[in-house]
């Protein structure tokens, strides 16, 4: 039943977006549409591991996307228009350097509930080759799909998602709550560990070798040893994350984690300490 709830809570906030930008779009409140986009951002970011801008921020009505994560390749134009036309239009407007530039996907977020309009590959291939609508065109449908799906195989993702959407349109939101309190007993090794984590893209690694073990952060190497005591060590500082939710980890082989949003939540916190000694 918690799992119906849950899921329940994240399809009705996902169609309150959808019920709350219609409904001031007919009033002219001309800037949901920013809001839209800001929110947007932030919410594909959750769903899709993406690190996308409002890229409107920089120049106004920007041609043909609004989004875009320029490490990844991938843009998003966000829009609540769902008609065939406003795809082409908008792919028509694409310059070249952002086809360059977003060559993984670019993308459309129809922020609606509606059918998805019927676009015809072949007559926007002229604007983008690559582009398919049967994927690269997604509504608030797919989102409550996905979410469903990242609720049973990714509990993290989920939370993240579920998170955004509270503490945009969850009217409980706004009730203030006591100050958080970070867990105070959180060993020196592991507090560090959770403050590299969560400055980057919130994935640790867990790598074994003949000799010992490296702990990668960001891209880099956290802490290599070939100690067993110092082995050791670093497993229960592992165990330590998981135990207070501030890691979970990805798959079954127990060498991916990622920083949960509880573990953000502190890090933040924890980061105005000073920490006794940075572990390396």
């Amino acid at each position: 039943m918690k799992r119906e709830e849950e899921i329940k809570r994240v399809t009705d906030l996902l169609s309150k977006w959808v019920c709350l930008l219609r409904g001031r779009a007919c009033l002219n409140f001309t800037d949901i549409n920013i809001v839209s986009e800001d929110f947007a951002a932030n919410l594909l970011n959750a769903y899709f591991d993406l690190h996308l801008v409002n890229l409107n921020h920089d120049q106004g009505n920007y041609p043909g996307i609004d989004l875009g994560d320029e490490k990844k390749g991938v843009a998003f134009q966000v829009t609540s228009t769902t008609t065939k036309t406003k795809i082409s239009e908008s792919l028509s407007k694409l310059r070249g350097e952002d086809r360059k530039k977003f060559s993984k996907g670019i993308r459309f977020l129809l922020i609606s509930l509606d059918h998805k309009p019927k676009v015809d590959q072949e007559a926007v291939r002229k604007y983008l080759p690559s582009f398919n609508p049967a994927q690269d065109i997604l509504n608030v449908n797919d989102l409550i799909r996905l979410a469903r799906k990242y609720h049973a195989k990714e509990p993290s993702r989920w939370q993240r998602i579920d998170d955004i959407l509270a503490e945009e349109f969850d009217d409980r939101s706004a009730t203030p709550s006591p100050p958080r309190q970070p867990k105070k007993d959180l060993s020196n090794e592991a507090l560090q560990l959770l403050l590299e984590a969560s400055q980057g893209d919130g994935r640790v690694l867990w790598l074994r070798n003949n000799t010992g073990i490296a702990i990668e952060v960001n891209g880099s190497i956290f802490i290599e040893t070939e100690i067993p005591k110092e082995r050791v060590k670093w497993k229960s500082v592992f165990k330590e994350l998981l135990e207070y939710d501030y890691l979970d980890q990805e798959g079954s082989d127990g060498t991916v984690f990622i920083v949960t949003q509880q573990g953000y939540d502190n890090a933040e916190l924890l980061s105005m300490r000073p920490l006794p000694f940075r572990v390396r």
